[in-house]
């Protein structure tokens, strides 16, 4: 199963939480696909399906999932649409794998007080046309 981790720190979720700005995670994983002389020839993206972290920072945070480019450009142009999901300090966030794909995702503290980065762990990647 291909999987990938981020990790944002505490510095940039208080910062996050004093300013009103999400930090963006672009969750792609590139692939270069090669033709049969082994040359590169495209790259395919890849994208989550499941998401996974336990919110330990100290702080309430709150998050956005994004699952298309139609989506994400929506956002940029009407964000006041789109509304946060808030996860307590010392929950955890599991999605079922229910969403297409994860294309970005929005993270901000609540508060400036974070003490502890935060693990992000994204799962069941899978290639997007």
């Amino acid at each position: 199963m291909k999987s990938k981790t981020f990790t944002i720190s505490f510095a940039d979720i208080n910062t996050s939480g004093s300013s009103g700005t999400p930090v963006e995670i672009d969750t792609v994983m590139d692939y270069e696909m090669l033709d049969d002389k082994k040359e590169i020839n495209s790259t395919q993206s890849y994208y989550p399906k499941q998401v996974f972290f336990l919110n330990d920072t100290g702080i309430d945070i709150e998050i956005i999932i994004l699952s298309s480019p139609g989506e994400v450009s929506d956002y940029t142009d009407r964000p006041q649409y789109y509304n946060y999901i808030r996860v307590p300090s010392g929950f955890s966030f599991v999605n079922d794998g229910k969403f297409n794909t994860c294309f970005k995702m929005l993270v901000k503290g609540i508060g400036t007080t974070a003490d502890t980065d935060l693990r992000l762990d994204f799962y069941s990647y899978t290639y997007f046309k």
